[in-house]
């Protein structure tokens, strides 16, 4: 096997972190960051996965990676494989086109387009020119559901279909189990194109309660299908019951299963792991640290409200972590994403009290990218609240037009990592006093 890359873990994921540390709890707060961070890159994770999975020495493996995460995760697998005989990995960005014997293709996120449909076609393809006597390491992360597709129906129908759904506030589970009748690969429908009899699944969690069925809408987990009731009863839920008609031609059409292979799935790193390690960092710079909830969800303003509630009692040298995904039903023409509204509501709900945040916290998505916006996040606390007040900026106005990414330009306070981390384990929280 040619000698792939090394898997390297780099030195400081926050761009600005020292334009952003004007103080000390902010400072405590971003390097709590760095360290979850740390703590869950597949190059810290993959190697203790695969401790005690055996892979067989005489016959051929071959690794097929797809989502946020899945090019660190192909590194990371590269450089502790004894074997790998080929493959492919498809990212939405990719520094080369090849990690050693495994091909790299970039595709679109968080839409499917033209060029997600041609990397399903070659992932098939290399699926069915795999002996049955090989194993197959798939590397599977969140965003792979629009990173790779075959639709079942009309590209532009999926396309518009995921795109009200998103438009409308709908979470990743409704989302999924609607794009699942969809497709002739997710929902395990991308194992109906392979003879080979051992599959091994590693996973990175990006959504709450770490459902594999739900990762990626779970291409290469068997028994993963949702029911047709089900894609319906969301699609009415949401004013989009014109679009059942396409859910039932697309249903019809998906691929009668093989007899199911050998299939071991295993979750690699989760939004916990980054919860824990973030709390452990806290704990050894003297705070006292509860983690919240590793399923927070709901709209991200309104959790908000309970966060800003938890936040506004904390005492001296106490600090919370929280981790989920929120979402946001888009009302305006804004730019922003989950984590930098959040923030936004956070700190709109604590001046709403008539009093300045007292707190620091920070939002972030830890796969760098907060929705339609180029940043990670944001981080709030009195100066951030003071600019505002300073730049006689209205936190109503950005809210109304879901319009954050603004907001938090204009402060100065948004989380910069320079794009996708390679990692993917949800939305973190960290807020101290």
């Amino acid at each position: 096997m040619p000698k792939p890359p090394e898997c390297s873990i780099p030195g400081r994921f926050i761009r600005n972190i020292d334009e952003l540390a004007s103080t000390r709890q902010r400072r405590i707060v971003l390097e709590a960051i760095e360290h979850s961070l740390r703590s869950v890159h597949p190059c810290t994770r993959i190697p203790a996965a695969v401790e005690n999975l055996l892979l067989p020495e005489n016959s051929p493996v071959y690794v097929i990676g797809f989502g946020k995460a899945a090019y660190t995760m192909t590194e990371a697998f590269l450089s502790i494989a004894r074997r790998v005989d080929g493959g492919l990995v498809v990212a939405p960005a990719a520094p080369r086109s090849r990690i050693g014997p495994v091909r790299v293709l970039v595709s679109d996120h968080p839409l499917p387009s033209e060029r997600s449909v041609r990397a399903a076609e070659e992932i098939i393809e290399l699926l069915q020119e795999i002996p049955e006597n090989a194993t197959i390491v798939f590397l599977v992360s969140g965003g792979g559901s629009a990173l790779v597709e075959k639709p079942c129906i009309g590209l532009e129908d999926v396309k518009e279909m995921t795109r009200m759904l998103m438009l409308r506030g709908a979470s990743i589970h409704e989302l999924n189990a609607v794009r699942s009748t969809l497709s002739c690969i997710k929902a395990g429908g991308l194992l109906a194109y392979t003879r080979a009899r051992r599959i091994i699944n590693l996973v990175m969690s990006d959504v709450v309660g770490d459902n594999p069925c739900y990762i990626a809408s779970g291409p290469t987990v068997p028994g993963c299908m949702p029911s047709i009731a089900e894609a319906e009863r969301i699609l009415a839920s949401y004013g989009l019951g014109n679009y059942i008609d396409l859910v039932r031609k697309a249903w019809a059409k998906r691929p009668k299963p093989q007899s199911p292979p050998l299939v071991t799935t295993r979750i690699v790193a989760r939004n916990l792991d980054a919860l824990v390690a973030a709390k452990d960092f806290l704990h050894g710079r003297g705070y006292s640290v509860s983690i919240l909830t590793d399923r927070m969800r709901g709209e991200a303003r309104e959790v908000a409200k309970l966060l800003a509630g938890v936040a506004e009692r904390l005492g001296e040298n106490e600090a919370l972590v929280a981790g989920g995904e929120t979402t946001v039903t888009v009302r305006g023409r804004g730019v922003g994403g989950r984590n930098q509204e959040l923030c936004l509501s956070l700190l709109k709900s604590t001046l709403d009290l008539g009093e300045k945040p007292a707190y620091v916290a920070a939002c972030i998505g830890t796969d760098g990218v907060d929705g339609s916006s180029p940043v990670a996040g944001a981080i709030v606390d009195e100066n951030t609240a003071v600019k505002a007040i300073e730049k006689g900026l209205s936190l109503n106005e950005f809210l109304y037009t879901n319009n954050s990414y603004g907001f938090f330009s204009l402060i100065g306070d948004f989380i910069d990592t320079g794009g996708y981390t390679g990692i993917n384990v949800n939305d973190i929280v960290i807020m101290l006093r």
